[in-house]
């Protein structure tokens, strides 16, 4: 799922996400402000608010000529949610999944020099070492295709995807009706 709310309007990535697109790759957003809804228990995002959000990121998608049914699944913001945005989430349309806890390719967006900077080597060996101790199959992992601008080409990890799907080992399918997730 690429952030594309933000992204489409960049000029650098409208090449980019038309390419993404006319591949049939899968392409939706957080939100558009990557809103914190809830924090301790309590929500932090009204109703009006998280609509007044998501009807900006639909805007933007639909740019593409994307429809809702073309971005419905959405990994809430921060993955980190309660029962009442979970609740005007689904009553937008959305379809929420969560990615499979104990990975840290989520901190794809981190800058070098941060103390909780993760570089695409220690992700990708991450990876790599829970897929010899387990295998990837039924794993749903979150990786940002943004370019975050403290990060070299070579830092990206989402550049360096293909060597997953190594000797056909892994297939991935499109989020539809029949398949819930990715399929390793």
């Amino acid at each position: 799922m690429a952030p594309a709310s933000r992204v489409a309007p960049e000029v650098r990535y409208q090449e980019p996400v038309k390419r993404i697109i006319a591949e049939g790759h899968y392409l939706s957003s957080h939100s558009y402000a990557h809103l914190l809804l809830c924090e301790n228990g309590v929500s932090l995002v009204g109703e009006d608010s998280l609509g007044a959000d998501f009807a900006i990121m639909e805007s933007r998608l639909e740019k593409y000529g994307l429809t809702h049914e073309q971005y419905c699944w959405l990994i809430p913001p921060y993955e980190t949610y309660d029962q009442k945005a979970v609740d005007v989430m689904t009553d937008m349309g959305y379809r929420l999944v969560n990615p499979t806890g104990g990975f840290i390719t989520g901190m794809d967006w981190t800058s070098p020099g941060a103390s909780n900077y993760r570089s695409t080597e220690e992700i990708l060996e991450h990876l790599w070492k829970y897929e010899q101790e387990n295998t990837l199959n039924g794993v749903v992992l979150l990786i940002h295709a943004m370019n975050y601008p403290d990060r070299t080409d070579e830092d990206r990890p989402y550049t360096h995807l293909g060597e997953f799907l190594r000797d056909g080992a892994y297939a991935i399918f499109k989020l539809d009706t029949d398949h819930l997730f990715f399929h390793f």
